[in-house]
């Protein structure tokens, strides 16, 4: 992924992964004029749609993100 940098991690997880954009749009919100981390976007996003995958007991090719 090129171009990849600790402050722009967040924006290239949601490119990588779309179906947290909407997530991710409310917690910017929530945040207001402050940046959240990076450990607040992977652990409160990216880890319950992962948990919510491996609830499905299922992941197909087209849950994973094209990296």
């Amino acid at each position: 992924m090129p171009g990849l940098t600790y402050d722009n991690l967040s924006e290239k997880l949601v490119e990588a992964v779309p179906e947290i954009k909407e997530q991710y749009a409310q917690e910017l919100r929530w945040w207001g004029d402050e940046t959240p981390g990076q450990h607040v976007i992977y652990g409160d996003l990216l880890n319950p749609y992962i948990v919510s995958l491996l609830g499905r007991n299922k992941v197909t090719p087209e849950d994973r993100p094209n990296c």
